[in-house]
């Protein structure tokens, strides 16, 4: 568009009509308030171990959770920026009712008092200082990382390659913005006060809510089109109403939309065929291998048919396109084409994108509940190792998540100033390797710190049971070193991976599903310790559970490690089965005995976008 008069639904809105507004000046105000909002929430609960961690498991996953709803919202009711700046003030209202129960006594427990647990008023203040910080910070973390990427033109090629660089920038200061937490806010609440800690947290988001409300000057805000969801839902439930109706020969046949329809698509995408039962290519030579060798019918049916879709799109989702009529002008004289009767193709594409997105998003869960451990028994470790770093100084226990942020502080500029130029010579991909691949790598990280964990805590227990003395903190840094690493591959791949293949209309409702792995990962969590300690409870000699005991080393925390180290192997080979499944959004046609080729070949790095009016604005 020329950027006058109203903006169109689902358009990039470039404020006053300036083409030269985005890019890293408006990106660099989304940092900011990363750096700001990314504080660890600490408190002291009179638990025992295993409530401590599924107390703090809950919560963080619950404010992941709620990242889908400020994605959802903004891609469909206010922009990105409103949602953001809106999700703001309720996380600034958290801290600040964090800050008064804090100072006040009255609306605390006891802390020197081990019985004195959260009851009446006091709990009610803290859940709902918890429910607005989850509200809060769920809210912008759902939008910001999409508003961000907003600022850089994928078509454009320089903006491109900036495109790719955000994703890493914005790890690393998520990392700051956690080092001020774990260092900084941690020894001001424990050394100081807890209500000091928070007041430092609740000026810090603040001081960062006014940075973007200033930044909007700069800003490229995207306006909300149609519900993205609303959109999907609509495509089953017109399948179901046409699947009476024969299916066309020809996918031309299909209702492509009209003009009206048209004007409120960023991205019009060409009809695909995944997910029907076709035959693999004889050709193929585990095909040929299973074939003969394996028990014939059982075999012959994974192997020859596609069954990594559990819904034959042929036969039911490309029903949603069917013209009841046969042509467009006929079906629109007999009222037919309705929302829920007919969809576009672009529409049933944009559910298949969807559909075929969600072994990847679940295929990371697991290794966002080892990522839950490093958070919760990690740290208890800490507090039964020597914490001296100098004879007259303790590192805080709950600083010790330090440790891997300094890896990634260092490895993040690394890894985008030498590896990513380095491999892009030979890959030609913007990001140096495909997301997948990068998400690949994490995973496979992330089992071996569940290894090293299982092995340090073997050590650190046979340490202060056998000999009775204190082995350093530092060893802890095999764990959370490798696991840092493999957060930086996996949470900015994973990020990358969802704006770049959801449909344009819900990139923040998609990059938001990161964060859901997240969530969903820590309540796995949580349930996996309930479970754990459930079989061990009966099975063990006493009774013991692994991790129930309020002395660690009355726990068996080496062996849930190995268990976790175990379960990642096997999550890997599940990942490794829809990576090379999965076909980009922009590869149409991949032979049947390629199909690695969807980890390997995404869609070549100057290929524009379609879109409705044929042209892009360039940003700066």
């Amino acid at each position: 568009g020329d950027g006058k008069g109203s903006p169109e639904k689902g358009s990039v809105l470039k404020y006053d009509g300036n083409p030269r507004k985005g890019g890293f000046r408006a990106a660099m105000f989304v940092f900011t308030l990363m750096v700001s909002q990314v504080l660890y929430f600490m408190y002291v609960m009179h638990l025992d171990i295993s409530e401590a961690a599924t107390t703090t498991t809950n919560f963080t996953g619950s404010t992941f959770l709620l990242t889908i709803l400020g994605g959802f919202i903004s891609d469909s009711y206010i922009s990105r920026l409103n949602t953001v700046l809106s999700f703001g003030l309720v996380e600034i209202l958290g801290w600040i009712l964090l800050t008064v129960q804090a100072h006040y006594r009255s609306l605390r427990p006891d802390y020197y008092n081990p019985t004195d647990h959260l009851h009446g008023r006091s709990k009610l203040v803290l859940y709902l200082a918890l429910s607005l910080l989850a509200l809060g910070v769920g809210g912008v973390r759902g939008a910001l990382p999409a508003l961000g990427a907003d600022q850089f033109d994928r078509s454009h090629p320089r903006e491109r390659k900036q495109l790719a660089s955000f994703f890493n920038w914005l790890l690393l200061s998520i990392t700051l913005g956690a080092c001020v937490g774990v260092t900084v806010v941690v020894w001001v609440s424990i050394n100081r006060s807890w209500a000091m800690g928070f007041f430092i947290s609740m000026l810090l988001a603040t001081v960062g809510f006014a940075v973007l409300a200033v930044g909007k000057l700069f800003f490229r805000d995207r306006v909300p089109s149609d519900s993205p969801l609303l959109r999907i839902i609509q495509v089953p439930v017109a399948a179901i109403r046409n699947w009476k109706l024969p299916l066309p020969s020809s996918s031309g046949d299909l209702y492509e939309g009209n003009e009206k329809e048209d004007n409120f698509i960023e991205e019009k995408l060409a009809h695909t065929d995944q997910f029907s039962l076709t035959p693999l290519s004889p050709a193929s030579p585990l095909a040929s291998l299973l074939w003969q060798r394996g028990p014939a019918n059982l075999l012959r049916l994974l192997v020859l048919y596609d069954f990594s879709a559990l819904v034959r799109t042929e036969g039911f989702l490309d029903r949603a396109a069917i013209l009841p009529q046969g042509t467009p002008a006929a079906a629109a004289a007999a009222g037919e084409i309705r929302p829920w009767r007919v969809c576009s193709v672009t529409q049933v594409e944009e559910c298949k994108i969807v559909t075929r997105m969600l072994p990847i998003l679940l295929s990371t869960i697991i290794m966002n509940t080892c990522l839950a451990q490093l958070q919760t028994f990690s740290v208890e470790q800490g507090q039964a190792m020597d914490l001296r770093m100098s004879p007259h100084f303790n590192i805080p226990a709950a600083s010790v998540p330090i440790i891997p942020l300094a890896f990634m502080v260092f490895l993040i500029p690394l890894y985008e100033l030498l590896f990513v130029p380095f491999a892009r010579r030979f890959t030609g991909i913007p990001s140096g390797i495909t997301h997948l691949q990068r998400v690949g790598v994490g995973l496979v990280l992330s089992a071996v710190s569940m290894a090293a964990a299982g092995f340090v805590e073997a050590k650190r227990r046979y340490a202060a049971v056998g000999e009775g003395r204190l082995i350093s903190v530092f060893w802890l840094s095999f764990q959370y070193g490798i696991f840092g690493i493999a957060d930086m591959f996996t949470l900015v791949g994973l990020m990358e991976f969802f704006y770049s293949e959801a449909p344009a209309g819900m990139r923040s409702l998609s990059t938001s599903f990161s964060f859901l792995s997240l969530s969903l990962g820590y309540f796995l969590s949580t349930v996996l310790v309930n479970v754990i300690n459930a079989i061990t409870g009966k099975r063990s000699a006493g009774g013991q559970e692994w991790l129930r005991a309020l002395d660690l080393n009355g726990s068996r925390l080496d062996l849930f490690y190995w268990f976790l180290a175990a379960l990642s192997c096997l999550n890997f080979a599940n990942y490794l089965f829809w990576a090379s499944w999965y076909k980009y959004k922009k590869d149409e046609s991949p032979d049947d005995a390629g199909n690695l080729a969807a980890v390997t070949e995404p869609p070549a790095a100057a290929e524009k976008e379609v879109t409705t009016d044929g042209e892009v604005s360039q940003g700066g």
